[in-house]
């Protein structure tokens, strides 16, 4: 019996699929989930963190208390614009404790999701071909950023690596990445796409203000795109993919995930913005006053070759990148130079061949890709004085996109079933050895106490035995002369996270906040001062760590 043809103008019967649907999003969440239950299951003595690490610790404490308003500290005497960061890390915090391990558990985790999260747009937009392409792409920049070799990583971040480093400037590396994903998606027929892109676009320029000008560039054209080609279909008189019930069905399921976006960027806005009107002057003001000064920025040869340095991590790794100076090319220049023009170039070609071949998301894709290195260029231009490999990092996801754009093309349609099959099979088997590959470097991720401080746990061990809790103590600096700052900075985080009340003078107010500035009515003072072998006839002597001598002093209330 023959079988009936179907008939005509119906859609073409279904083939089976070679990979599940989920494959290339879970390749791509594989590493990091590996990443999370290692530091779940990892023993490890009391972390004493330094630095921005501390700050970090000791400003997602305070939103568990729902009490943090502001973003991570920032070395120009302001803050970055929103707590995001602090509460996303207190939901593993509530789950498994405060401390260390729940901030890198939270890292892992926001850059997991938000890696299997861009496949997935990726899948939804342009098929599975091109979400494996996408978890190959991904997959290569979490390897690329999970070394940890002594010129891979800074003081601030820990030794453990950006893969799973809470600091700031690293761990908004995956979300910018999914923004950007989104707002590719956005024009190629996901207008609900923009919303994700304006909820993860929060959270990353909250984190990190350098990314401003990167999400605010593409969230615009992408709004813009999304919005023209939505006239240009009416006015051609297209025809909705659904029949009217199937859209009456889904209307209000659009309109819930629009309500719930929109209510989680508003939240996001509603604490900085509270500050901004009750602080003298607010964050926001002291960050528009920074950057409307006039300051002298990069050269242009200077800036084009930071932003090299940074996109060329995707084929050299972050040797030499994240805590230098980039005021010079880079080690491996024509490596770094070659690499980022084939990724613009990739990037023209998804353009070009997105059009010939009608292709929407390859078309955004590789505009995000080229507006995004244009708009990375012109944000280094703007970095004032020493231009630190950190703050043109998050570049490196520029390049992402644009072989994300080039894979988005599919396969060309005169080419033979078995060759199709067979080029599918080889995408998905190079995705798998990337993710293998991405395994093994978090396999080699140094211990969780790797990235402890031994100086800020011995100064803890001098000076909490001899406090109570909820004790108000002050914790005064030798100013200039104590080189030691990180180890000031992660010693009051020891003391708030032992229960103990510290407070530090006004000069600290942007690190820690206005509640921990001094009042007069602590009960004791603690001072830390440049150890000398004088050091142990001063009043109250409990010892020193490292080059840091510790005095713990009565204090009159009111002094």
């Amino acid at each position: 019996m023959e079988r009936a043809s179907p008939p005509a103008g119906s859609s073409p019967p279904r083939t089976r699929r070679q990979v599940p649907p989920w494959f290339a999003a879970g390749l791509v969440l594989l590493p990091f989930a590996v990443g999370v239950v290692r530091l779940m299951v990892e023993a490890s003595p009391r972390i004493t963190l330094p630095d921005d690490l501390a700050l970090i610790e000791l400003h997602t404490r305070n939103a568990l208390s729902w009490a943090q308003s502001l973003g991570p500290f920032d070395r120009n005497n302001w803050n970055h614009p929103g707590p995001s960061l602090f509460y996303l890390l207190s939901i593993p915090a509530r789950l498994i404790g405060s401390g260390p391990r729940a901030l890198f558990v939270g890292a892992a985790t926001i850059n997991g999701a938000a890696a299997a999260c861009s496949v997935w747009a990726v899948r939804r937009r342009a098929g599975d071909g091109a979400a494996l392409w996408a978890a190959g792409a991904i997959g290569l920049l979490a390897v690329q950023i999970s070394f940890t070799g002594p010129l891979d990583v800074t003081y601030s971040e820990s030794r453990l690596g950006a893969l799973v480093s809470p600091w700031n400037p690293t761990v908004i590396v995956f979300p910018l990445l999914l923004t950007l994903v989104l707002c590719a998606a956005g024009p190629a027929g996901s207008p609900l796409s923009l919303l994700g892109a304006a909820v993860s676009g929060t959270f990353v320029v909250q984190t990190d203000i350098a990314t401003a000008p990167l999400v605010a560039v593409c969230g615009l054209a992408a709004v813009v795109a999304t919005v023209a080609r939505t006239l240009m279909s009416r006015r051609a008189g297209g025809k909705p993919a659904l029949d009217p019930p199937a859209r009456a069905r889904r209307r209000p399921k659009r309109l819930g995930w629009w309500a719930a976006g929109g209510t989680l960027v508003v939240l996001a806005w509603i604490p900085p913005l509270v500050e901004q009107i009750t602080g003298h002057p607010g964050n926001l003001t002291r960050i528009a006053r920074y950057f409307s000064a006039a300051r002298q920025g990069q050269n242009l040869a200077i800036a084009f070759w930071g932003t090299v340095t940074a996109q060329g991590v995707l084929a050299t790794g972050p040797a030499r990148v994240i805590g230098s100076v980039l005021w010079t090319p880079p080690v491996h220049p024509t490596v770094k130079l070659i690499a980022t023009g084939l990724c613009l170039v990739a990037a023209v070609v998804a353009v070009v061949g997105g059009i010939l071949r009608h292709r929407p998301f390859a078309i955004s894709a590789g505009a995000v890709g080229i507006l995004g290195t244009v708009v990375s260029l012109l944000s280094a231009l703007r970095i004032p004085g020493l231009f630190f490999g950190y703050l043109i990092w998050w570049s490196i996801v520029c390049p992402v996109v644009s072989l994300i754009g080039l894979g988005s093309l599919g396969l060309p349609r005169r080419l033979p079933a078995s060759s199709r099959t067979a080029t599918r099979l080889t995408v998905a088997g190079l995705a798998c050895v990337i993710a293998v590959a991405a395994v093994v470097q978090v396999a080699r991720i140094p211990p969780l106490s790797a990235a402890s401080d031994p100086v800020v746990g011995r100064l803890a061990a001098l000076v909490v035995p001899r406090l109570h809790r909820g004790e108000h103590v002050y914790v005064e600096d030798d100013g200039p002369d104590l080189i030691q700052l990180e180890e000031f900075i992660g010693f009051v985080n020891q003391l708030d996270s032992r229960g103990i009340r510290p407070s530090v003078s006004r000069e600290w107010r942007v690190e820690f906040g206005t509640a921990y500035v001094t009042n007069g009515r602590e009960h004791a003072s603690i001072f830390l001062t440049p150890w000398q072998r004088t050091s142990a006839s001063l009043p109250g002597y409990l010892g020193h760590a490292g080059r840091i001598a510790i005095q713990l002093v009565p204090r009159a209330p009111g002094r």
